[in-house]
């Protein structure tokens, strides 16, 4: 867990000191048993539920929104600049569906397939929070996602792997052409962009109640040029409503 919480800290202060266009929410992994087991999973920055409609098939939904702030230094120039204060909101909605099965020795896997909405705003800003500049895209992502993992009344751990495509429409910007291409901010909606994205899940705690950190990285899959955070994850408070941990 101590090591979790470093590398969250270390995705936190990536997001705080430089632009990004894409930032990977953390993966929806229920590892549902059970025809009507229903989790939620509640952190700073994510909200994710998940719910098994029968033994073999369950749904998840997933809300990201991340909110950041970079105060410049006049002392520095980026791209031959002074730089300056910066505001970025990315936010995330996406549902997916998927089938579910189980294994011996408590193994489970599930695969899901979805989709949804994510929002990219950015905006350049003077001493007096005055805008000097923005930017924001719209776009629509899909994703197919494998999970593996052990489910008990104390500890989870789940192996997942997510295929994400996002597609960008054309961006509203005062920014310059020329700020824009600095920025690798010029080229969200001329192709799709592809990543894989690898993650762990832990949790533990008792029965219906337990603590999540979650650890992966993105790694990009198509040549378009973007800006993106390179790990994501989380930790946060798992509840599950099941008959299955009363056995």
């Amino acid at each position: 867990m101590h090591v979790g919480c470093c590398l969250l800290l270390g995705l936190i202060i990536t997001l705080q000191s430089c632009k990004t266009a894409y930032v990977p929410n953390a993966l929806n992994v229920p590892l549902l048993q059970e025809k009507g087991e229903l989790k939620f999973l509640v952190s700073r920055r994510n909200f994710q539920a998940a719910y098994a409609i029968s033994d073999r098939v369950g749904v998840i939904a997933n809300a990201q929104f991340v909110k950041s702030d970079h105060e410049g230094s006049p002392d520095v120039t980026v791209n031959g600049k002074p730089d300056v204060s910066f505001a970025q909101n990315n936010s995330a909605i996406e549902a997916g569906i998927g089938y579910l099965g189980k294994g011996e020795r408590n193994l489970i896997y599930e695969v899901y397939g979805g989709g949804g909405l994510s929002r990219t705003y950015i905006a350049d800003l003077n001493t007096n929070n005055g805008v000097l500049g923005e930017i924001e895209a719209k776009g629509l992502k899909l994703f197919v996602q494998p999970n593996v993992g052990f489910a008990t009344k104390f500890f989870d751990l789940g192996l997942s792997s997510r295929f994400t495509a996002l597609q960008y429409g054309t961006a509203t910007t005062i920014y310059s052409k020329q700020y824009l291409i600095d920025q690798d901010l010029d080229q969200l909606a001329d192709n799709t962009h592809m990543f894989l994205e690898p993650a762990i899940t832990l949790r533990g705690g008792y029965k219906f109640i337990k603590i999540q950190a979650q650890f992966g990285l993105a790694l990009k899959l198509s040549s378009a040029t973007i800006p993106y955070n390179e790990t994501l994850g989380n930790i946060g408070l798992v509840l599950d409503f099941a008959t299955w941990y009363k056995r």
